[in-house]
């Protein structure tokens, strides 16, 4: 079953301000590293990937953005279609227009 929160995007780069990855505040769990980051319209604007752990840090975690995405995809010869509602949706409507949408992708890297 697909397990939703939300958050806010609070930056635009990530670690040690890579331009590669999102950070936003939605609280995520070990395990949700794949999960898509989703916004009001129903588009995904990344995928998890870490969180910074400590006593003092809550909901720091951070999102590959949808463009290296979609360039890894491409890399190995895969299609995407990008569509988005043109409104912002509730999150109960957002659950029930992308949950048919996650599923699981198993990637294997060439050994060589």
């Amino acid at each position: 079953e697909v397990k939703v929160t939300t958050g806010n995007i609070s930056s635009l780069a990530g670690p040690k301000d890579d331009k590669k990855y999102l950070q936003f505040t939605a609280p995520i769990q070990p395990g949700n590293s794949g999960g898509p980051l989703i916004n009001d319209r129903g588009l995904v604007v990344g995928v998890n990937t870490a969180s910074l752990i400590g006593d003092k840090l809550q909901n720091i975690n951070f999102a590959v953005k949808t463009e290296r995405l979609i360039q890894f995809l491409a890399k190995n010869k895969q299609s995407v279609g990008v569509t988005a509602g043109k409104e912002k949706m509730e999150v109960p409507d957002l659950v029930e227009r992308t949950s048919p949408a996650v599923v699981q992708v198993l990637c294997i890297g060439d050994k060589n």
